[in-house]
């Protein structure tokens, strides 16, 4: 057997001894314990996470006989952002105080998590440098091995935010995903469906161009439809649909006119086996929770991960509060076990 610090590295599948502690997470592997507590062997995380996806039934069989149930405990978990609003004069310098924070406090375990930003990333598109700002940011959280940030577009990131143009479309898609594509965009990631959403898709006419409104459009959402029927997110161990517009709490002109179309295809997917786990959106900048709501267990506001202040006429009435609200989510665990990163 290889060694390393000591202690014996295991080949999958190879040992029978009794294991009374499942599955335990301690740096980069699962640890074997023996009645006594003592390590006697461990499964280099790494190692795991990579294979994950790859692995044949019988070696997934035989890992799940030595550790447990190991399906939930190597999936990458989630940290969630929205509405950066980058080039905002309100925000300063904070999106690189959020980017400088994320590496400093979680950038030792960057590979373990997946990057998911709902929209807004920059506060107005018809200024390029606002969205050359936000690729150096995400070349930076990349270079420290933050290997899959998953984006969407927000209502800004097609104009300044009332006035969405259809111009902005193609150019979104080559920057942040380096193609063209048509939504939902779809990634499974050791496990995990994503399906991202592009709330703006049928926002960009010119009698829209009064609000900050989203509707998704009956195309998109019948594509949405197929995508989770599709093999690999059915067969996947959770689902994430992620998206800009609010499709709960939403003020007067800036909700998800098409709310009610997203409910019935998530609950018609829901009784075919192919149940979302989360939904994640921003939008209002509130950060609140709506979990359980169409019987999907975690809703997410992000908040604004800037602190962009939001809606004016709603702070003059005093009913509105920018908050940050950059979750880090186990879709593994219980949601009461989703904490909040402190990044501003």
């Amino acid at each position: 057997m290889a060694e390393q610090t000591g202690v014996p590295m295991l080949a999958p599948v190879l040992l029978r001894e009794p294991l009374l502690v499942p599955q335990e997470r301690h740096g980069p592997a699962l640890w074997k314990r023996n009645e006594s507590r003592e390590v006697i062997g461990y499964y280099p995380w790494d190692g795991l996470r990579s294979s994950r996806g790859r692995m044949d039934a019988g070696v997934m069989s035989g890992l799940e006989e030595e550790f447990g149930d190991i399906g939930d405990s190597i999936m990458r978990r989630i940290i969630h952002l929205s509405d950066l609003h980058v080039g905002a004069e309100e925000i300063d310098d904070r999106f690189q105080t959020v980017i400088e924070r994320l590496i400093r406090e979680e950038g030792d375990r960057a590979g373990e998590y997946v990057l998911v930003i709902t929209g807004d990333l920059v506060d107005d598109a018809n200024h390029g440098q606002y969205a050359d700002e936000v690729s150096q940011g995400l070349d930076e959280l990349g270079r420290v091995g933050f290997d899959q940030i998953l984006i969407i577009p927000g209502n800004h990131d097609y104009g300044d935010g009332s006035d969405g143009d259809a111009r902005f479309v193609e150019p979104f898609k080559l920057r942040f995903y380096g193609r063209a594509l048509s939504y939902p965009k779809v990634d499974v990631i050791e496990g995990v469906a994503f399906l991202g959403l592009d709330s703006m898709a049928e926002e960009l006419h010119w009698y829209d161009h009064l609000f900050a409104e989203g509707e998704l459009g009956e195309l998109q959402l019948q594509r949405l439809a197929g995508a989770l029927r599709r093999d690999d997110v059915l067969n996947a161990d959770r689902r994430v649909v992620y998206l800009h517009h609010h499709p709960f709490d939403s003020y007067p002109f800036h909700g998800l006119k098409d709310a009610s179309g997203l409910r019935r295809v998530l609950e018609d997917a829901a009784a075919a086996g192919s149940a979302v786990d989360a939904l994640l959106y921003g939008h209002n900048h509130l950060g609140r929770d709506r979990n359980g709501e169409w019987g999907i267990p975690r809703c997410y506001d992000a908040g604004s991960a800037t602190l962009e202040p939001g809606l004016k006429v709603a702070r003059v009435l005093g009913i509105h509060q920018t908050r940050a609200c950059t979750r880090v989510i186990n879709l593994g665990t219980d949601p009461s076990s989703d904490t909040v990163l402190d990044l501003v």
